[in-house]
Protein backbone atom coordinates (compact mmCIF):
# COMPACT_ATOMS: atom_id res chain seq x y z
CA UNK A 1 0.00 0.00 0.00
CA UNK A 2 1.47 3.32 -0.97
CA UNK A 3 1.63 6.21 1.47
CA UNK A 4 -1.09 8.18 -0.30
CA UNK A 5 -3.62 5.36 -0.09
CA UNK A 6 -2.70 4.62 3.51
CA UNK A 7 -2.96 8.28 4.47
CA UNK A 8 -6.47 8.54 3.04
CA UNK A 9 -7.56 5.35 4.79
CA UNK A 10 -6.19 6.42 8.17
CA UNK A 11 -7.66 9.93 7.98
CA UNK A 12 -11.04 8.50 6.97
CA UNK A 13 -10.83 6.00 9.84
CA UNK A 14 -10.06 8.82 12.28
CA UNK A 15 -13.02 10.78 10.94
CA UNK A 16 -15.29 7.76 11.42
CA UNK A 17 -13.91 7.31 14.93
CA UNK A 18 -14.74 10.96 15.66
CA UNK A 19 -18.31 10.46 14.40
CA UNK A 20 -18.66 7.44 16.68
CA UNK A 21 -17.42 9.41 19.69
CA UNK A 22 -19.87 12.24 19.01
CA UNK A 23 -22.65 9.66 18.68
CA UNK A 24 -21.72 8.18 22.06
CA UNK A 25 -21.82 11.65 23.61
CA UNK A 26 -25.23 12.35 22.08
CA UNK A 27 -26.64 9.02 23.22
CA UNK A 28 -25.32 9.57 26.73
CA UNK A 29 -27.32 12.77 26.96
CA UNK A 30 -30.17 11.22 24.98
CA UNK A 31 -29.31 13.73 22.27
CA UNK A 32 -29.20 16.48 24.93
CA UNK A 33 -32.96 16.37 25.18
CA UNK A 34 -33.83 13.33 27.23
CA UNK A 35 -33.67 12.57 30.91
CA UNK A 36 -30.98 9.93 31.34
CA UNK A 37 -31.05 8.93 34.99
CA UNK A 38 -28.37 7.64 37.34
CA UNK A 39 -30.11 4.72 38.98
CA UNK A 40 -27.20 2.47 39.97
CA UNK A 41 -23.54 2.62 40.86
CA UNK A 42 -22.86 1.32 37.35
CA UNK A 43 -24.66 4.33 35.87
CA UNK A 44 -22.54 6.64 38.03
CA UNK A 45 -19.42 4.91 36.73
CA UNK A 46 -20.61 5.21 33.13
CA UNK A 47 -21.24 8.93 33.65
CA UNK A 48 -17.72 9.45 34.98
CA UNK A 49 -16.28 7.43 32.08
CA UNK A 50 -18.06 9.66 29.54
CA UNK A 51 -16.87 12.83 31.28
CA UNK A 52 -13.27 11.60 31.32
CA UNK A 53 -12.93 9.93 27.92
CA UNK A 54 -15.70 11.25 25.64
CA UNK A 55 -16.87 14.78 26.48
CA UNK A 56 -15.07 17.45 24.38
CA UNK A 57 -12.48 14.94 23.10
CA UNK A 58 -14.28 13.94 19.93
CA UNK A 59 -15.38 17.43 18.94
CA UNK A 60 -11.70 18.32 19.43
CA UNK A 61 -10.69 15.42 17.19
CA UNK A 62 -13.26 16.56 14.61
CA UNK A 63 -11.79 20.09 14.80
CA UNK A 64 -8.26 18.75 14.28
CA UNK A 65 -9.46 16.82 11.23
CA UNK A 66 -11.18 19.95 9.85
CA UNK A 67 -7.87 21.84 9.90
CA UNK A 68 -6.05 18.81 8.50
CA UNK A 69 -8.58 18.48 5.66
CA UNK A 70 -8.13 22.14 4.75
CA UNK A 71 -4.37 21.60 4.56
CA UNK A 72 -4.76 18.45 2.45
CA UNK A 73 -7.10 20.23 0.03
CA UNK A 74 -4.64 23.09 -0.26
CA UNK A 75 -1.76 20.71 -1.00
CA UNK A 76 -3.70 18.84 -3.69
CA UNK A 77 -5.33 21.70 -5.59
CA UNK A 78 -4.28 22.60 -9.09
CA UNK A 79 -5.99 25.97 -8.80
CA UNK A 80 -4.18 29.23 -8.24
CA UNK A 81 -4.14 30.46 -4.63
CA UNK A 82 -6.81 33.17 -5.15
CA UNK A 83 -9.11 30.73 -6.92
CA UNK A 84 -8.68 28.07 -4.22
CA UNK A 85 -9.34 30.50 -1.37
CA UNK A 86 -12.41 31.91 -3.11
CA UNK A 87 -13.81 28.44 -3.69
CA UNK A 88 -13.04 27.34 -0.13
CA UNK A 89 -14.77 30.46 1.22
CA UNK A 90 -17.83 29.58 -0.86
CA UNK A 91 -17.56 26.02 0.45
CA UNK A 92 -17.68 27.40 4.01
CA UNK A 93 -20.76 29.49 3.18
CA UNK A 94 -22.49 26.33 1.95
CA UNK A 95 -21.41 24.41 5.05
CA UNK A 96 -22.86 27.22 7.15
CA UNK A 97 -26.18 26.94 5.29
CA UNK A 98 -26.27 23.18 5.85
CA UNK A 99 -25.37 23.75 9.50
CA UNK A 100 -28.10 26.35 10.05
CA UNK A 101 -30.72 24.05 8.49
CA UNK A 102 -29.42 21.26 10.71
CA UNK A 103 -29.55 23.54 13.75
CA UNK A 104 -33.26 24.16 13.17
CA UNK A 105 -33.76 20.50 14.07
CA UNK A 106 -30.81 19.86 16.33
CA UNK A 107 -29.60 22.52 18.77
CA UNK A 108 -26.14 21.03 19.23
CA UNK A 109 -25.17 21.44 15.55
CA UNK A 110 -21.46 22.10 15.11
CA UNK A 111 -21.34 22.65 11.33
CA UNK A 112 -22.47 26.29 11.40
CA UNK A 113 -19.80 26.96 14.06
CA UNK A 114 -17.11 25.31 11.93
CA UNK A 115 -18.19 27.32 8.89
CA UNK A 116 -17.85 30.58 10.82
CA UNK A 117 -14.49 29.70 12.39
CA UNK A 118 -13.24 28.20 9.13
CA UNK A 119 -12.90 31.65 7.58
CA UNK A 120 -10.14 32.37 10.11
CA UNK A 121 -8.10 29.56 8.52
CA UNK A 122 -7.83 31.54 5.28
CA UNK A 123 -5.61 34.40 6.54
CA UNK A 124 -3.87 32.21 9.15
CA UNK A 125 -2.70 29.81 6.43
CA UNK A 126 -0.49 32.63 5.11
CA UNK A 127 1.73 32.41 8.21
CA UNK A 128 4.57 29.94 8.66
CA UNK A 129 4.26 26.79 10.77
CA UNK A 130 5.97 28.23 13.84
CA UNK A 131 3.52 31.12 14.09
CA UNK A 132 0.48 28.90 13.42
CA UNK A 133 1.67 26.37 16.01
CA UNK A 134 2.27 29.11 18.59
CA UNK A 135 -1.23 30.48 17.97
CA UNK A 136 -2.58 26.95 18.34
CA UNK A 137 -0.97 26.56 21.78
CA UNK A 138 -2.29 29.95 22.95
CA UNK A 139 -5.80 29.05 21.81
CA UNK A 140 -5.76 25.55 23.26
CA UNK A 141 -4.85 26.93 26.65
CA UNK A 142 -7.60 29.53 26.20
CA UNK A 143 -5.48 32.66 26.53
CA UNK A 144 -8.34 34.71 24.99
CA UNK A 145 -10.29 33.95 28.19
CA UNK A 146 -8.37 36.81 29.84
CA UNK A 147 -10.09 39.32 27.56
CA UNK A 148 -13.42 37.49 27.82
CA UNK A 149 -13.17 37.72 31.62
CA UNK A 150 -12.63 41.47 31.31
CA UNK A 151 -15.87 41.74 29.31
CA UNK A 152 -17.73 39.64 31.88
CA UNK A 153 -16.34 41.71 34.76
CA UNK A 154 -17.79 44.86 33.18
CA UNK A 155 -21.33 43.42 33.42
CA UNK A 156 -23.15 44.54 36.55
CA UNK A 157 -24.71 42.09 38.99
CA UNK A 158 -28.17 43.37 38.06
CA UNK A 159 -27.50 42.75 34.36
CA UNK A 160 -26.22 39.25 35.13
CA UNK A 161 -29.38 38.47 37.11
CA UNK A 162 -31.65 39.76 34.33
CA UNK A 163 -29.71 37.79 31.70
CA UNK A 164 -29.95 34.60 33.77
CA UNK A 165 -33.69 35.05 34.25
CA UNK A 166 -34.20 35.62 30.52
CA UNK A 167 -32.04 32.62 29.57
CA UNK A 168 -33.84 30.46 32.12
CA UNK A 169 -37.20 31.35 30.59
CA UNK A 170 -35.98 30.73 27.02
CA UNK A 171 -34.45 27.36 27.85
CA UNK A 172 -37.51 26.34 29.87
CA UNK A 173 -39.62 27.06 26.78
CA UNK A 174 -37.02 25.19 24.68
CA UNK A 175 -37.28 21.97 26.69
CA UNK A 176 -41.08 22.22 26.75
CA UNK A 177 -41.12 22.56 22.95
CA UNK A 178 -38.79 19.56 22.58
CA UNK A 179 -40.91 17.38 24.82
CA UNK A 180 -44.44 18.33 23.84
CA UNK A 181 -44.31 20.79 20.95
CA UNK A 182 -45.12 20.43 17.28
CA UNK A 183 -42.50 20.35 14.55
CA UNK A 184 -42.78 24.14 14.12
CA UNK A 185 -42.53 24.67 17.88
CA UNK A 186 -39.23 22.78 17.78
CA UNK A 187 -37.94 24.86 14.86
CA UNK A 188 -38.78 28.12 16.66
CA UNK A 189 -37.25 26.89 19.93
CA UNK A 190 -33.97 26.02 18.20
CA UNK A 191 -33.92 29.44 16.51
CA UNK A 192 -34.52 31.23 19.83
CA UNK A 193 -31.66 29.46 21.62
CA UNK A 194 -29.03 29.85 18.87
CA UNK A 195 -27.74 33.17 20.20
CA UNK A 196 -27.27 31.71 23.65
CA UNK A 197 -25.42 28.73 22.22
CA UNK A 198 -22.94 31.11 20.59
CA UNK A 199 -22.52 32.96 23.88
CA UNK A 200 -21.85 29.69 25.67
CA UNK A 201 -19.21 28.70 23.09
CA UNK A 202 -17.55 32.09 23.56
CA UNK A 203 -17.54 32.27 27.35
CA UNK A 204 -16.78 28.58 27.93
CA UNK A 205 -13.69 28.74 25.69
CA UNK A 206 -15.03 26.28 23.10
CA UNK A 207 -14.39 28.71 20.24
CA UNK A 208 -10.79 29.00 21.38
CA UNK A 209 -10.47 25.24 21.78
CA UNK A 210 -11.83 24.50 18.29
CA UNK A 211 -9.63 27.08 16.61
CA UNK A 212 -6.59 25.72 18.43
CA UNK A 213 -7.20 22.27 16.98
CA UNK A 214 -7.99 23.78 13.55
CA UNK A 215 -4.54 25.34 13.54
CA UNK A 216 -2.84 22.21 14.87
CA UNK A 217 -4.44 20.15 12.10
CA UNK A 218 -3.26 22.73 9.58
CA UNK A 219 0.35 22.41 10.77
CA UNK A 220 0.24 18.59 10.79
CA UNK A 221 -1.12 18.62 7.24
CA UNK A 222 1.61 21.00 6.08
CA UNK A 223 4.29 18.76 7.60
CA UNK A 224 2.81 15.87 5.57
CA UNK A 225 2.83 13.57 8.59
CA UNK A 226 -0.10 11.60 7.15
CA UNK A 227 1.22 11.80 3.59
CA UNK A 228 4.28 9.86 4.71
CA UNK A 229 2.79 7.91 7.58
CA UNK A 230 5.22 4.97 7.46
CA UNK A 231 8.22 7.28 7.66
CA UNK A 232 6.66 9.15 10.59
CA UNK A 233 5.49 6.16 12.63
CA UNK A 234 8.19 6.70 15.23
CA UNK A 235 7.02 10.27 15.78
CA UNK A 236 3.43 9.05 16.15
CA UNK A 237 4.56 6.39 18.67
CA UNK A 238 6.58 8.84 20.75
CA UNK A 239 3.74 11.37 20.75
CA UNK A 240 1.21 8.69 21.72
CA UNK A 241 3.44 7.53 24.61
CA UNK A 242 4.21 11.00 25.96
CA UNK A 243 0.69 12.39 25.48
CA UNK A 244 -0.84 9.18 26.84
CA UNK A 245 1.36 9.30 29.94
CA UNK A 246 0.43 12.91 30.67
CA UNK A 247 -3.23 12.08 29.98
CA UNK A 248 -3.04 9.22 32.49
CA UNK A 249 -1.70 11.52 35.21
CA UNK A 250 -4.24 14.27 34.50
CA UNK A 251 -7.11 11.78 34.24
CA UNK A 252 -6.14 10.35 37.64
CA UNK A 253 -6.13 13.83 39.18
CA UNK A 254 -9.49 14.71 37.61
CA UNK A 255 -10.98 11.43 38.81
CA UNK A 256 -9.68 12.11 42.32
CA UNK A 257 -11.33 15.55 42.32
CA UNK A 258 -14.62 14.18 40.95
CA UNK A 259 -14.82 11.37 43.51
CA UNK A 260 -13.70 13.56 46.41
CA UNK A 261 -15.59 16.71 45.46
CA UNK A 262 -17.55 16.81 48.73
CA UNK A 263 -14.42 16.28 50.81
CA UNK A 264 -12.28 19.03 49.26
CA UNK A 265 -12.64 22.75 49.84
CA UNK A 266 -13.63 25.22 47.10
CA UNK A 267 -10.02 26.23 46.50
CA UNK A 268 -9.02 22.67 45.58
CA UNK A 269 -12.20 21.98 43.60
CA UNK A 270 -11.48 25.11 41.52
CA UNK A 271 -8.66 23.15 39.85
CA UNK A 272 -11.12 20.68 38.32
CA UNK A 273 -12.08 22.75 35.27
CA UNK A 274 -8.55 23.73 34.12
CA UNK A 275 -7.34 20.18 34.74
CA UNK A 276 -10.16 18.80 32.60
CA UNK A 277 -9.29 21.25 29.81
CA UNK A 278 -5.65 20.16 29.88
CA UNK A 279 -6.70 16.51 30.05
CA UNK A 280 -8.93 16.99 26.99
CA UNK A 281 -6.01 18.42 24.98
CA UNK A 282 -3.53 15.63 25.68
CA UNK A 283 -6.15 12.88 25.43
CA UNK A 284 -7.23 14.20 22.03
CA UNK A 285 -3.58 14.07 20.91
CA UNK A 286 -3.42 10.52 22.28
CA UNK A 287 -6.49 9.59 20.24
CA UNK A 288 -5.05 11.14 17.06
CA UNK A 289 -1.70 9.38 17.29
CA UNK A 290 -2.75 6.18 19.05
CA UNK A 291 -5.71 5.44 16.80
CA UNK A 292 -3.66 6.28 13.70
CA UNK A 293 -1.14 3.65 14.76
CA UNK A 294 -3.91 1.18 15.54
CA UNK A 295 -5.69 1.73 12.23
CA UNK A 296 -2.41 1.20 10.36
CA UNK A 297 -2.01 -2.37 11.68
CA UNK A 298 -2.69 -5.09 9.15
CA UNK A 299 -4.27 -7.29 11.84
CA UNK A 300 -7.22 -4.92 12.31
CA UNK A 301 -7.59 -3.62 8.77
CA UNK A 302 -11.18 -4.87 8.67
CA UNK A 303 -12.11 -2.78 11.72
CA UNK A 304 -10.28 0.26 10.35
CA UNK A 305 -12.29 -0.06 7.12
CA UNK A 306 -15.58 0.03 9.05
CA UNK A 307 -14.62 3.33 10.64
CA UNK A 308 -13.27 4.58 7.31
CA UNK A 309 -16.51 3.86 5.44
CA UNK A 310 -18.39 6.01 7.97
CA UNK A 311 -15.66 8.66 7.75
CA UNK A 312 -16.04 8.93 3.99
CA UNK A 313 -19.65 9.98 4.59
CA UNK A 314 -18.96 11.90 7.81
CA UNK A 315 -21.17 14.87 6.91
CA UNK A 316 -24.13 12.66 5.97
CA UNK A 317 -23.72 10.40 9.00
CA UNK A 318 -23.31 13.31 11.41
CA UNK A 319 -26.50 15.01 10.23
CA UNK A 320 -28.41 11.76 9.78
CA UNK A 321 -27.95 10.39 13.30
CA UNK A 322 -28.95 13.62 15.02
CA UNK A 323 -32.01 14.25 12.83
CA UNK A 324 -33.20 10.65 13.25
CA UNK A 325 -32.52 10.98 16.97
CA UNK A 326 -34.77 14.02 17.32
CA UNK A 327 -37.54 12.22 15.41
CA UNK A 328 -37.31 9.37 17.90
CA UNK A 329 -37.14 11.63 20.95
CA UNK A 330 -39.14 14.80 20.29
CA UNK A 331 -42.81 15.42 20.81
CA UNK A 332 -43.49 15.67 17.06
CA UNK A 333 -41.96 12.22 16.59
CA UNK A 334 -42.14 9.11 18.76
CA UNK A 335 -41.83 11.12 21.98
CA UNK A 336 -39.26 8.88 23.66
CA UNK A 337 -37.84 11.97 25.32
CA UNK A 338 -40.46 11.57 28.02
CA UNK A 339 -39.10 8.18 29.02
CA UNK A 340 -36.68 7.85 31.92
CA UNK A 341 -33.82 5.76 30.51
CA UNK A 342 -30.79 4.61 32.57
CA UNK A 343 -27.44 6.00 31.48
CA UNK A 344 -25.99 2.58 30.66
CA UNK A 345 -28.88 1.83 28.27
CA UNK A 346 -28.62 5.24 26.62
CA UNK A 347 -24.90 4.71 26.07
CA UNK A 348 -25.33 1.20 24.66
CA UNK A 349 -27.77 2.60 22.10
CA UNK A 350 -24.78 4.10 20.26
CA UNK A 351 -23.58 0.64 19.14
CA UNK A 352 -26.59 -0.47 17.05
CA UNK A 353 -26.94 3.07 15.67
CA UNK A 354 -23.28 3.01 14.55
CA UNK A 355 -23.77 -0.42 12.99
CA UNK A 356 -26.67 1.06 10.99
CA UNK A 357 -24.32 3.87 9.88
CA UNK A 358 -21.72 1.33 8.76
CA UNK A 359 -24.29 -0.75 6.89
CA UNK A 360 -25.86 2.28 5.21
CA UNK A 361 -22.45 3.68 4.24
CA UNK A 362 -21.35 0.36 2.70
CA UNK A 363 -24.60 0.11 0.75
CA UNK A 364 -24.49 3.70 -0.49
CA UNK A 365 -20.81 3.80 -1.44
CA UNK A 366 -21.09 0.47 -3.28
CA UNK A 367 -23.33 2.28 -5.77
CA UNK A 368 -22.27 5.93 -5.53
CA UNK A 369 -18.99 7.83 -5.40
CA UNK A 370 -20.05 10.31 -2.70
CA UNK A 371 -22.37 10.40 0.29
CA UNK A 372 -25.71 12.20 -0.34
CA UNK A 373 -24.83 15.42 1.50
CA UNK A 374 -21.21 15.25 0.35
CA UNK A 375 -22.46 15.17 -3.24
CA UNK A 376 -24.86 18.09 -2.71
CA UNK A 377 -22.04 20.07 -1.07
CA UNK A 378 -19.68 19.27 -3.94
CA UNK A 379 -22.20 20.16 -6.67
CA UNK A 380 -23.04 23.46 -4.97
CA UNK A 381 -19.32 24.21 -4.51
CA UNK A 382 -18.46 23.77 -8.18
CA UNK A 383 -21.88 24.97 -9.43
CA UNK A 384 -22.19 22.06 -11.86
CA UNK A 385 -23.67 18.58 -11.81
CA UNK A 386 -21.05 15.99 -10.92
CA UNK A 387 -21.76 12.31 -11.72
CA UNK A 388 -22.49 10.44 -8.50
CA UNK A 389 -23.28 6.93 -9.67
CA UNK A 390 -20.35 4.57 -10.03
CA UNK A 391 -19.81 3.26 -13.55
Amino acid sequence: MNSKTERIEIVDSLRGFAVFGILVSHCYYLFFLGEATNTTALDEGVSIFVKLFVNDKFYSLFSFLFGLSFSLMLSRTNDSAPKFYTRFAWRLVLLGMIGLLHNLHWNDDILSIYAFLGFILLPISQFNNKIVFALSILLLFNVPSIFISMIQDSITAQQVKLNQELEGKIFSDFYEAMKHGTYWDTIKANMNTYKYKLQYYLYSGRFSFMLGFFFLGLVVGRLKLFHNFRENKKLFKHTAIYAGSIAFVLTSLVLLLILGKDQFNDQINAYLRPLMKAQSIVLTLTYVTGMSLLFSKESIKWLAKQFAIVGKMALTNYVLHSVLGTILLCGYGFGLINQSIPVRIALLASIPIFIVMITFSHFWLSKYSYGPLEWVWRVATYLKIIPIKKQ
